[in-house]
């Protein structure tokens, strides 16, 4: 869990960059209501997709987990180098005209095809990580601490975020921060430690019973 702390602190720091600095920045009023009911929409399908390539795509558990980091990553990589060219082209103190979803043509469409993609790969990260914790454990118990430890450290990155805002500090300076701690290092690792967790749990049960976690597949199991 510990090698997840800078995912879960990433998860919801990186609303304040696109909500504040490139929603906020690039769209008038309506445009930013219109934009919002696609970016929260879009989490809404994309959840259900990358949950079924982590739960059914392989038989191995430790399979899908790669996968799915692997699809995060080469998605996200993309995404964010649209951000980059996106962001180079604007900064605190030089900023566009803002852009309205029926009357800027063409120049509408890709920063909002942009916002959108970030709505995508937030979702995606997101349940990854959840994926990932659900893997840890299997029973409530134990889930719910690794939650509550996610949920904790996701507001309070979510609060610094907010707060560096409010000191100007420069819009590709926080991109570059976001990126950073949007690396999937963490979830890689645990994803590659236990072996494959049906043959683990197989071979535990056929011990002797001690009333033991086994380190590998985190079940009660025995020696």
């Amino acid at each position: 869990m510990l090698l997840l702390f800078p995912e879960a602190w990433a998860t919801n720091f990186v609303h304040c960059y696109q909500c504040n600095n490139v929603n906020w920045v690039l769209f008038n009023p309506r445009t930013r209501g219109f934009n919002n009911i696609f970016y929260w929409g879009a989490q809404m399908i994309d959840s259900p997709l990358i949950g079924h390539i982590a739960d059914f795509s392989f038989k191995s558990r430790r399979m899908r987990g790669l996968v799915g980091i692997g699809i995060v990553g080469l998605l996200g990589t993309g995404i964010w180098v649209g951000g980059l060219l996106n962001q180079l082209g604007y900064s605190r103190n030089d900023k566009p005209k803002r852009l309205d979803f029926k009357d800027s043509g063409s120049d509408f469409d890709r920063p909002f095809v942009l916002y959108f993609s970030y709505a995508l790969l937030d979702t995606m990260f997101q349940t990854m990580i959840y994926w990932v914790m659900g893997a840890l454990a299997d029973d409530s118990e134990t889930l719910s601490t690794y939650t509550g430890f996610f949920k904790g450290v996701q507001s309070a990155g979510a609060t610094v975020a907010w707060q560096v805002d409010t000191h100007k500090v420069s819009f590709l300076s926080k991109f570059i921060k976001d990126r950073r701690m949007r690396a999937v290092p963490g979830m890689t690792c645990y994803t590659s430690y236990p072996p494959d967790m049906d043959l683990c749990r197989s071979l535990c049960l056929d011990r002797v019973p001690a009333r033991r976690h086994c380190r590998a597949c985190y079940t009660a199991t025995s020696q």
